[in-house]
């Protein structure tokens, strides 16, 4: 009798993993889209019950420390995306987002505070070169204290994406002009949001796999 019913056990722990993966999936969504149409503190039910649901979904820790970043409340954000660095330590998105939660509002900012957003944000350069807005806030950074580095790295950023070089400000190192920030923090955040509604389709995928896997590795009884 019990090894008629383990089989069915297992296969009641997998349709139970697979309801929760869809539901996931679904909270997830609904939090993205909240975020792109610029309304962060709707956003956070959903994803605040996503993640209950799934405490290691990098995408969905993103986006609930994106969603408290866009709102300025950089403490709740910075231990959740703290979390997703640990869990995908090469995921750009997650040093990005948790860079901007380190240093919050960059006129309130201190040294220290500066030169955690500084080893974040490097690290997310490291991983993907090509980020524009990493070398933007890097700029924003040194632009005070380490003018040369500054210039380095607003230069980068028009390198990489030449569209951001209007409006512009002098940079007195040198003869180019910079971009202007764009909201600085809502920027970064806009673009994490944006690279993971473009991810989210594989990270359908991929969850409702990993919870799949983990129920048929685990089974109940």
């Amino acid at each position: 009798m019990m090894a008629t019913g383990q089989p069915f056990r297992r296969k009641e722990a997998v349709g139970k993993a697979l309801d929760s993966a869809t539901r996931v999936i679904d909270l997830l969504n609904e939090g993205a889209r909240l975020l792109a149409t610029q309304r962060p503190g709707e956003a956070l039910t959903p994803l605040r019950e996503a993640l209950l649901l799934a405490p290691d979904n990098v995408s969905v820790a993103i986006n609930l420390g994106g969603a408290y970043i866009m709102q300025r409340k950089y403490r709740q954000a910075a231990p959740i995306l703290e979390r997703a660095a640990e869990l995908e330590p090469d995921n750009a998105m997650a040093w990005l987002n948790l860079a901007a939660a380190y240093l919050g509002r960059l006129e309130l900012s201190t040294r220290a505070t500066q030169d955690q957003a500084i080893a974040a944000f490097e690290k997310a350069a490291q991983i993907d070169p090509n980020l524009h807005n990493v070398h933007y806030n890097l700029g924003l950074i040194y632009r005070t204290a380490v003018r040369w580095r500054a210039c380095a790295h607003f230069q980068r950023a028009v390198e990489i994406a030449p569209m951001t070089a209007t409006p512009a400000i002098g940079c007195n190192c040198c003869s180019r002009a910079f971009p202007r920030s764009l909201r600085q923090l809502a920027m970064i955040n806009s673009t994490a949001s944006d690279h993971t509604l473009s991810r989210l389709t594989r990270s359908r995928l991929t969850a409702a796999q990993s919870v799949q896997r983990r129920a048929m590795t685990h089974p109940v009884g």
